[in-house]
């Protein structure tokens, strides 16, 4: 016969299952992410193009999301600790990162870096693709493109030309690759997301890469000179400016830049993050921030992203072969 002690018993690992199901550190249900404001660590310092494009970006998401999420900049060389950061730390959905294409392709090619590439993060939304302009002083001698070239060959090796964001990204490929189609020699150096602009300003550098999301107040304040835009098409802010393409020089890589997150994020954070973040990134205010900035807005999900990044770490890796850098 059952007395009241073995009912108790009986009953208690219904309790305890229950408490283990509500207890901290178990996922949690959609009702419930997220709790608190969610992190997006940008590997770039504050006020270059990246940083103000996803600062906008975040405040859309923000609002679908229903927390406040919080930008954290980590800059550091080729964007490398900023994505290491992201992914090391704690898979729970409160921390998620922005990349650029070169940080997780080409950096893992060239550093022993805690992670190897595409396969070790979670895709989650590309937002746009971020056109390089070359530019120099506005009381430069260089007048065109034509005439860039012209001192390069003059000057082989000589011609200073800032890297912007630091080396072994894009725009160092779209430059090295100048160099071996125009048969030119440059003195690459690379500078911060921001800094090239006061090193050209100053006759530090002779002439510069930077995002056109940067450099496109710059140009239109008449302190610096746009000689060519290295994207695939002509960028609506600065129509008048010929692509390298156009000028006999087939350069069309483009850096993209995307949100992700750690792997092991639940399903729950990545599915809320994704449907945020691809809200945004489809919204008419971002278009409206593309077209003013001349960011191109560049839209991909999770699976497109996933399959577009596998497909450009195997091209890059084929890339710097033929580049000559030295890989790990």
């Amino acid at each position: 016969m059952r007395n009241k002690y073995s009912i108790c018993l009986a009953v208690v690992p219904v309790f305890f299952f229950s408490f283990l199901l509500l207890a901290p550190g178990n996922p949690v249900s959609a009702a419930e992410y997220p709790t608190k404001p969610v992190n997006l660590i940008v590997p770039m310092a504050a006020g270059g193009g990246p940083d103000a494009t996803f600062r906008m970006l975040s405040s859309e998401a923000e609002k679908d999301l229903g927390k406040k999420i919080v930008i954290i900049n980590r800059p550091g060389p080729g964007g490398a600790t900023g994505v290491a950061e992201t992914l090391l730390s704690k898979p729970d959905g409160y921390t998620i990162g922005m990349c650029a294409v070169a940080m997780v392709t080409i950096q893992p090619l060239l550093k022993d870096l805690p992670y190897k590439g595409p396969e070790d993060m979670v895709p989650l939304v590309q937002s746009n693709e971020a056109p390089m302009v070359l530019y120099v002083k506005a009381d430069s001698p260089l007048k065109a493109f034509k005439d860039f070239i012209d001192e390069a060959k003059k000057r082989p090796g000589q011609v200073p030309v800032g890297i912007v964001g630091g080396n072994y990204n894009i725009p160092h490929v779209q430059l090295v690759m100048l160099e071996k189609k125009a048969g030119i020699k440059l003195n690459l150096v690379p500078y911060g997301s921001a800094d090239h602009v006061t090193a050209v300003l100053g006759g530090t550098l002779e002439a510069s890469m930077g995002q056109v999301a940067v450099m496109t107040q710059h140009i239109q304040a008449g302190t610096v000179r746009a000689l060519s835009v290295f994207a695939g098409r002509r960028v609506n802010r600065l129509a008048d400016i010929p692509i390298v393409k156009e000028l006999g020089y087939d350069i069309t890589d483009i850096p993209y830049e995307f949100v992700f997150a750690p792997k092991g994020t639940p399903k729950i954070a990545i599915d809320k993050l994704t449907a945020a973040y691809t809200k945004a990134a489809k919204s008419q205010t971002f278009q409206d921030y593309a077209d003013k900035t001349g960011i191109f807005a560049s839209f991909a999900g999770p699976d497109e992203l996933a399959k577009k990044l596998r497909a450009d770490a195997e091209r890059y890796k084929a890339i710097v072969q033929e580049l000559g850098w030295k890989t790990k």
